[in-house]
Formats: structure tokens, C-alpha cells, sequence
């Protein structure tokens, strides 16, 4: 695997974002998009499996304050800003969960559909995936949801 020396590494801040669907009742863990080594801390990425979406840092995970099923064939927009410091999981332009994990994200290239260092991939839909060398605010993630005309919760 090459480098991308664009994407943001260490614990740079950065946000990810990504419309989704699915209906796969797969098992396993359904990765969006991701990048890094399978090494404690040194993955950046979006996971869905059965209790929900998750932000996954290899070991330094942020997971819904509550168990959402995703998996229901509708889409979804789902979105990660870290500061450095904290990881704001969106979903469907509501925080769904907030941690402070300690990332040293590796320089990899991004992986869409599959998880780095597996053979587990994604069964569903991606669209509009984008990658940011900042943290968004709260307003600026609420605007990326509301652009397909969706209201805000």
C-alpha cells in the first residue's frame, strides 16, 4: 500500500463524512471508509455493524451514546470531526456520540468499502464521501446534511 501524504496523520485534526445505505445484515464490522494500519490507534475511519455506526481508531473508538440499527435500507449521513484532542460522531445531523481517543494515525492510502487489513467488505451504498484537514463545527456538519434538502432533527 502507497502513502498519501494529503491525508491527515498522527493526531492532525481532520473530519470525514459519508452518505450511506444498507441492508445487509452481514456480521462483522462494515467499513465505510478508512485509512492507517490495523495497529492500536493508528486507523481513521467510519464502521457500521449491528448496534450502530461508529467512529474506529483501532483501539480508540467513539460509539453512539445509544445502540441505532442503520441497517434499514434508507440512507444516512454519517460524520467524524476530531480536533486533535476530541472525535464528534454525527449521524443524520445529530451528535450521536463524543470521546477524546489518543490517535497516531498511520500514512496510508483510503480505503472505501473495506476494512485495512481484512477481507470484510462494505455491502451497500456510499456516496458523497469527503475528507477534511480540519475539524468542521457543529453548524458546518448540519449544512452538509441539510444541502440534499434534509431538515435538521
Amino acid at each position: 500500500m502507497a502513502s498519501n501524504p494529503q491525508l491527515p496523520t498522527g493526531s492532525e485534526p481532520r473530519t470525514v463524512s459519508v452518505w450511506f445505505q444498507t441492508s445487509s445484515t452481514a456480521s462483522g464490522y462494515q467499513a465505510l471508509l478508512n485509512w492507517g494500519v490495523s495497529s492500536s490507534r493508528q486507523r481513521f475511519g467510519l464502521t457500521v455493524i449491528s448496534s450502530g455506526p461508529f467512529f474506529t481508531g483501532q483501539f480508540a473508538d467513539v460509539r453512539p451514546t445509544n445502540s441505532v440499527d442503520v441497517r434499514d435500507g434508507q440512507w444516512h449521513h454519517l460524520a467524524a470531526a476530531y480536533d486533535g484532542t476530541e472525535d464528534r460522531l454525527w449521524l443524520d445531523g445529530a451528535i450521536i456520540g463524543v470521546g477524546t481517543p489518543t490517535l497516531t494515525t498511520a500514512n496510508q492510502v483510503l480505503l472505501l468499502g473495506q476494512k485495512i487489513g481484512s477481507s470484510e467488505f462494505y455491502d451497500g451504498n456510499l456516496d458523497d464521501v469527503r475528507v477534511y484537514d480540519y475539524a468542521l463545527t457543529d453548524v458546518e456538519l448540519d449544512a452538509i446534511y441539510r444541502e440534499n434538502g434534509w431538515p435538521s432533527p
